[in-house]
């Protein structure tokens, strides 16, 4: 008993709620209704002054908040006597459609009488668009601000007398613009389309040139050798030099070391015994002795020198240096350094 009582409470409950939702609505909906009523009435009295300027923008939101044929008719009729014939005409068209579904002869009846005497009066406006400038990326053609499709383009087009602007613009191109007047009565106009001017790519400014003897503008003030090389430096000197004795020691003692073999062989061949005799084999093995320890002295000393070189000219500003063989009459190490 219990569930089915907390059952009937919750399904209670709910057929309330949704009572109250309709009621809700269905005072909206009198608050819309009494709205667009208001607005007709009005409408109505400033129609009967001859104010249509004033009357027609009421019946049209009239219209909007509660549709309905007797305010179509109305405000078909309102746009006729204010002049804006093509808006009239399409709206009796609509009235002579929604009548005969609802099977409102007299308003079909009166709707079809208007729109025969409409129909002469009409103007027309056909917008033009040759083959090159529809093939445009993005084109896009407005008539006073509303978009004309590609169906419409190259169709006389019902439009109320008066002045419109026709637009279009396309992507990467310049936009274009005219006006055109209608007349009132039957006019009839054409408007082609002219070629979009193309919008040419930025091009980037050039730093001014400076003249001999002045600074550019913009240029910074310092700035006085070109931004990929460096002043040379003392450092730099320092390492070139460095560097230059560490290759001629190295060079030097390879050429003690290749000594003090060569005198080493030669006196072991000559003396192979410990007690040696020959005076020549002797001083040989002196020579080569003596040649050995400035090996010994100057590879060391040479390898030293061209590493802290080495470190010296890379923790410096950049710079180019180059070290190459020479040959010839004169054999040795050629160092050059740019800045």
């Amino acid at each position: 008993m219990t569930h089915h009582a907390s059952r009937a409470r919750l399904v209670g409950f709910l057929v309330g709620l949704s009572a109250a939702c309709v009621a809700l609505d269905g005072v909206a909906a009198d608050d819309v209704g009494a709205e667009a009523e208001v607005l007709f009435r009005a409408a109505v009295k400033l129609m009967d002054s001859g104010n249509y300027a004033a009357a027609c923008p009421k019946l049209a939101e009239s219209q909007r908040l509660d549709p309905g044929n007797g305010t179509l008719a109305r405000l078909a009729t309102c746009h006729e006597k204010e002049g804006k014939v093509a808006t009239a005409w399409s709206e009796f068209s609509e009235l002579l459609d929604d009548a005969r579904r609802a099977g409102q002869w007299d308003r079909e009846k009166y709707a079809r009488a208007r729109l025969e005497v409409l129909q002469p009066l009409l103007s027309r406006l056909t917008i033009e668009v040759p083959a090159d400038v529809a093939a445009l990326p993005g084109l896009l053609v407005r008539r006073d601000g509303v978009a004309v499709r590609p169906a419409a383009w190259g169709i006389a087009i019902p439009v109320d007398p008066g002045e419109h602007v026709l637009e279009a613009a396309a992507d990467g191109h310049r936009p274009w613009s005219t006006r055109v007047t209608i007349g009132a009565t039957a006019d009839s106009q054409v408007v082609t389309l002219p070629g979009l001017e193309v919008v040419p790519a930025p091009v980037p400014p050039r730093p001014p040139r400076a003249e001999s003897g002045t600074v550019a503008p913009n240029a910074p003030e310092t700035a006085s050798a070109p931004p990929d090389r460096a002043p040379w430096s003392t450092r730099h000197t320092l390492a070139v030099l460095l560097a230059a004795t560490g290759v001629a020691g190295v060079a030097l003692g390879s050429y003690y070391g290749f000594r003090a073999l060569s005198d080493s062989s030669d006196a072991h061949n000559a003396c192979p015994t410990a007690a040696c005799t020959n005076a020549a084999a002797v001083e040989t093995n002196d020579e080569a002795k003596s040649s050995a320890r400035a090996a010994d002295v100057l590879l060391p000393v040479g390898v030293a020198a061209v590493a802290v070189g080495s470190v010296l000219y890379f923790l410096a500003p950049p710079g180019s240096l180059r070290v190459e063989p020479v040959a010839g009459r004169t054999s040795g190490v050629r160092v050059t350094a740019s800045w």
